[in-house]
């Protein structure tokens, strides 16, 4: 089942969206400093590889992306590699 994240922000509360857009933020950045080579592709992917392919297919995948406010997220998301940790 798709679902946007405008849902799941409209039905937690401030505290559950607390620990949700932590989870949200953290992948962002590490989008960018794995795209802006800040930080070792290998490395990460040692380091985050079970994070990366637990919440890419389990939570990320499932987003959609005609939610206009939250696009460019979700794409940002999806660009992290799959990684066999």
């Amino acid at each position: 089942k798709r679902i946007r994240i405008s849902t799941i922000y409209e039905h937690c509360s401030s505290d559950e969206w607390f620990h949700v857009s932590r989870v949200f933020h953290f992948f962002e950045k590490l989008v960018y400093l794995r795209e802006h080579r800040l930080a070792h592709r290998g490395t990460t992917d040692v380091l985050f590889g079970h994070y990366i392919s637990h919440y890419k297919r389990d939570y990320f995948a499932k987003f959609v992306e005609t939610d206009e406010d939250w696009r460019n997220l979700v794409r940002t998301l999806n660009r992290l590699p799959t990684v066999k940790a």
